[in-house]
């Protein structure tokens, strides 16, 4: 019978959550998860067939690389294979005998950048520039746009400036959350995250998958290069983008209060990533990223309720309660924030 999968993950990383509400759209329904990392710990029962999108950063755990069990079909694209990290093991276990035969079998492969082109097609594999698949995400019509900036990953220096340079409240985010979060709030957290970057006025990152995001949903975006230069060549490319040190020297650079509009390149990767997932499972819901939702009924899911409950709680532990009720600001669950933040509070206390 044929069933379908989607990626989950056990890192910190939220552009990994991202990346699954964007293949989410090409699924009909969700009938396994399965771990980035080790895929073939999923139980299949007998007889169902797996249609699975296979994209993103491979791979935290290389020993268990390719997977194995023959009921899984995948769609292998929008894929970085890890050349540097792990003492080069992710690189030799794509390279390995085993995973020349996977990436034939299952190709042609398509590479989200390009030094992860130029290994296949070295390796002699058949594969493509396919860029990221978060470039395929839709915005949301319940999302209004409001006037805050964002400034995503980005250094100190970067923030004060950014503060010199416009009377607009700036919200600072940091990607990276708490591992005890469950994989739905994770997802609901990423899907508030991304209703912040289609909402904002204008957002400067060094994070790829906010940049990203960003030119899907139509936020004017500046990429600060130079964080991990080889995962995003042929990506920061596509979006509006400087050294850190040249947005610090020029202030014209990229105007905040009115920010250039995005390059439209992107589109034709969008265009081409989105058909190939549809026709892989024959299927595209067409939906945003907030799925069947809308932003008030996100809000108010128990996820999201529990989200902010295991973010304050851990933010008391680590004296970063005020970081995140700053962070937590959209309008309708601001003054929520603040109430559980305080209920954390009296019972650590």
């Amino acid at each position: 019978m044929q069933k379908y999968g989607l990626l989950s993950y056990k890192t910190e990383n939220l552009g990994d959550e991202i990346q699954s509400i964007a293949a989410r759209r090409f699924l009909p329904r969700i009938d396994y998860y399965f771990d980035r990392d080790d895929i073939d710990a999923t139980k299949i029962k007998a007889g169902d067939k797996v249609k699975l999108i296979m994209n993103g950063w491979y791979t935290h755990r290389p020993e268990n690389w390719p997977p194995k069990n023959p009921a899984i079909e995948p769609l292998l694209v929008a894929i970085h294979v890890e050349q540097d990290a792990l003492e080069g093991r992710p690189k030799e276990a794509f390279l390995s005998e085993k995973s020349q035969e996977f990436l034939k079998k299952y190709g042609p492969i398509g590479a989200r950048n390009l030094p992860t082109l130029e290994l296949l097609k070295s390796s002699g594999i058949d594969s493509y520039f396919s860029g990221c698949l978060t470039l395929t995400l839709l915005p949301d019509k319940s999302v209004k746009k409001r006037d805050f900036i964002l400034a995503v990953d980005v250094s100190d220096e970067v923030f004060s400036e950014m503060k010199k340079r416009t009377k607009r409240e700036i919200i600072r985010l940091d990607a990276y959350r708490i591992r005890s979060l469950s994989q739905e709030q994770k997802i609901a957290l990423a899907e508030y995250w991304l209703s912040l970057y289609q909402s904002a006025h204008a957002v400067v990152t060094t994070r790829l998958h906010c940049m990203l995001p960003c030119l899907a949903l139509g936020t004017p975006v500046l990429a600060i290069s130079g964080n991990d230069p080889k995962r995003y060549a042929g990506l920061i490319e596509l979006t509006n983008n400087a050294t850190e040190a040249e947005f610090l020297k020029n202030s014209s650079l990229f105007n905040l209060d009115q920010p250039r509009p995005n390059p439209e390149n992107f589109k034709k990767l969008a265009k081409e990533i989105a058909e190939s997932c549809s026709k892989f499972t024959g299927y595209d819901s067409k939906k945003s990223y907030l799925g069947d939702k809308d932003i008030d009924a996100l809000y108010t899911g128990t996820d999201f309720i529990g989200l902010i409950g295991e973010l304050s709680r851990e933010a008391y532990k680590t004296e970063r309660m005020e970081q995140e009720i700053i962070a937590l600001k959209t309008p309708g669950i601001k003054m929520a924030s603040r109430k559980l933040a305080e209920a954390v509070k009296r019972k650590f206390n």
